[in-house]
């Protein structure tokens, strides 16, 4: 059986590269053309129509046309073959004029490059922010689950403080910033052993001042920009707009199949769509003004808690700790493996200042400051929160499908030949961009299991060199993404191959009635299913907590970072604490 099937599929590949050869039988035009080295398409459709104007009235020269073997059947389809392409067109390609691609890359691609301006950038060093921005061009599956993993830990923790003080409000709200202080300071969880000190002795006025005093502290150094966020937002997807009325627009130019890089471009601002969720999750998160300045208020207030004669025998917050966890699963079992690194920071206030001054700025881009890199993301289990599994699915649903796959489809329907749906050279670059994704996702877990079981002595070594070999793998992801849409932009695919897209045959002639009005729905409907897809899972991570009311279950929104307060908070915080 196996032989028969091996023959069948060697006499199907034989049948298909004879007809491949057969198509690209050369052109020998009847009549000299004046054509140049580098293709010049416009000048080609007149050319065509020239030689169809000829063969209407001619019935010798169409013989001799549809003997040349310059068209693809009769000459007055004006379908030529790809060698015929190469004859009458040229033979290279031809880039855009600069002043189209500059108006294209300004108009459209500028609007997202200000939308990821608007991520979290720690006040670390300078080549923070570089990472941050190649963070999220190189892997943005993995940014938006570590996104995703500290926006919903910060959640937890506010409901958390929300059960043990059900009915103290303002007081859950307090105590929750401190316990995402603790969380973005190194991944620590302290929540339990504050519910431990609360059951052993309630919480007195001075203690509840003193905590509300560091919430005030900590909310006050938080920088937040949810309405800019949205305006840029809103700018990317007017710039979808704007791109999809100005290639419809084109139905008035004859030479619509000529310029088709205006079509394209839409399929670009496509996957320029993952920097949407990423913005709006890190305006969610915000992030502190200045490094230090969460530790010291946070040092403050444990100092200013222990001087308290309250006789506690359980403080009400451990000591300020890294907590790193080197292992690539999702949850660290603390029977097989240590996860934490007992690198204390509240020891004196001598020690505090020594760390702030020296340890923690150089290691705070890779021990919890960057929302966007977190190696390990473990996640307590809360019946009301999602699992890691479902945030990981969220994030390769926002890239594939609401970025890379509407991308892909607006490529593969906008062809110059006789196919109407087909890869080509662009559709190939954006599976190609999807595939580097998945890639750079994957080779993540391997640099993970790799260095965990090196030789390095301490869990920060490992991480160090994880931050340092994710920021060299993704630098080089983001040159080659960054590099493949610059060719589509200046016209490297703008050849007789790239429009022949495989299927050896070339269309210059104008679009159809029905060819025109299905362009016009797919250009059209495409992108917006994208962008929905994209918007959809923005709302339903708004939206996904559910709170029982009787036999219902109603929706009700979790909100962002407790570090994160409105005016209103922060002023209420401010008189309580004045009085």
């Amino acid at each position: 059986m196996a032989p028969i099937i091996s023959s069948r599929a060697f006499l199907t590949c034989l049948s298909l590269l004879f007809q491949c050869v057969q198509a690209q039988k050369g052109c020998d035009p009847p009549t000299p053309l004046n054509v140049t080295y580098k293709p010049d398409f416009a000048a080609c459709l007149a050319t065509v129509n020239q030689i169809i104007n000829t063969t209407f009235i001619d019935q010798a020269k169409l013989n001799q046309w549809n003997e040349s073997g310059c068209f693809d059947g009769d000459p007055t389809n004006g379908i030529l073959s790809l060698s015929g392409c190469y004859h009458i067109c040229g033979k290279t390609y031809g880039l855009w004029p600069w002043k189209d691609t500059f108006g294209r890359l300004s108009l459209w691609i500028l609007p997202a490059i200000i939308l990821i301006s608007h991520l979290s950038f720690p006040p670390l060093c300078w080549y923070n922010y570089v990472f941050v921005i190649l963070r999220a061009i190189g892997n943005p599956i993995d940014s938006l689950q570590s996104l995703l993993t500290r926006l919903e830990t910060h959640r937890r923790l506010r409901r958390v403080a929300k059960s043990t003080f059900s009915r103290e409000l303002q007081v859950s709200e307090q105590v929750a910033t401190v316990f995402a202080a603790y969380e973005e300071l190194g991944w620590q969880d302290v929540s339990e052993h504050f519910k431990k000190s609360c059951q052993a002795k309630e919480l007195d006025e001075q203690e509840i001042r003193i905590i509300r005093q560091a919430s005030y502290e900590l909310s006050s150094m938080r920088l937040a920009s949810m309405p800019s966020t949205l305006v840029a937002i809103m700018t990317l997807v007017g710039t979808l707009a704007t791109a999809i009325i100005r290639t419809i627009k084109q139905v008035e130019l004859e030479n619509t199949r000529v310029s088709n890089e205006t079509a394209h471009t839409i399929a670009v601002v496509c996957i320029l769509f993952v920097s949407i969720p990423q913005a709006w999750l890190s305006s969610r998160l915000g992030t502190f003004t200045t490094v230090s300045s969460a530790i010291i208020a946070m040092n403050t207030m444990n100092r200013r808690l222990r001087c308290i004669e309250n006789k506690r025998k359980i403080r009400l917050f451990p000591r300020l700790q890294l907590t790193s966890c080197p292992l690539p699963t999702p949850t660290c079992h603390p029977r097989l493996f240590p996860c934490l690194l007992q690198l204390n920071l509240a020891d004196s206030e001598e020690h505090s200042a020594n760390i702030c001054r020296q340890s923690w700025p150089k290691m705070a881009s890779y021990l919890g400051m960057n929302s966007s890199w977190r190696p390990c993301k473990h996640m307590h289990v809360d019946p009301r929160g999602p699992r890691p599994y479902q945030l990981l699915f969220i994030s390769f649903v926002w890239v594939a499908f609401g970025a890379c796959t509407p991308a892909i489809f607006l490529s593969v329907t906008n062809r110059a030949n006789k196919i109407p749906v087909g890869p080509g050279c662009r559709s190939l670059t954006w599976m190609g961009i999807l595939g580097v994704w998945i890639l750079s996702f994957l080779c993540d877990h391997v640099l993970q299991w790799y260095l965990y079981y090196s030789a390095l002595p301490k869990p920060t070594d490992k991480l160090r060199w994880l931050w340092r070999c994710s920021l060299v793998k993704d630098g080089a992801v983001t040159s080659g993404i960054i590099a493949a849409i610059l060719a589509v932009q200046v016209g490297r695919y703008n050849s007789c191959w790239c429009r022949a897209s495989f299927a050896l045959t070339v269309t210059l002639v104008p679009y159809t009635a029905t060819q025109w009005k299905a362009a016009q729905v797919l250009w059209a409907a495409i992108p917006s299913c994208g962008l929905i897809i994209i918007l959809g899972l923005v709302l339903f991570v708004e939206w996904w907590g559910t709170k029982p009311e009787g036999s219902f279950v109603r929706v009700s929104s979790e909100y962002g970072s407790p570090l994160c307060k409105s005016g209103e908070q922060t002023r209420k915080e401010s008189n309580l604490l004045a009085w």
